[in-house]
């Protein structure tokens, strides 16, 4: 069946980015939006993700993040490692939930 859906959403074998490995597509065909898809599939070549690091991504919810974030260079810094979050707004992200 993941053959069937790689082909369905990479019909042409040259869209098949040779960049990514098989289990990157396999993380990435599971994806329904067509716009968050490419998104992760960019950042996982464009920041050299390895498949744990693109999976790590994709359940960490960046996408989502970025989108609903007013300040996505921070987001995408902590996602690229070149920052590290701040405590205090995390702690203040759960209280501010109750």
């Amino acid at each position: 069946m993941p053959c069937f859906r790689v082909s369905t959403l990479y019909p042409i074998v040259n869209a098949v980015r040779s960049q990514l490995n098989w289990t990157q597509y396999r993380d990435l065909i599971q994806i329904e939006d067509p716009d968050k898809r490419e998104y992760y599939e960019l950042e996982a070549i464009n920041n050299a993700w390895t498949s744990r690091e693109l999976e790590r991504q994709i359940h960490s919810q960046l996408y989502e993040r970025l989108l609903l974030s007013s300040d996505k260079e921070k987001v995408l810094a902590v996602a690229r490692k070149q920052r590290i979050p701040e405590v205090k707004q995390i702690q203040e992200k759960f209280e501010n939930r109750g």
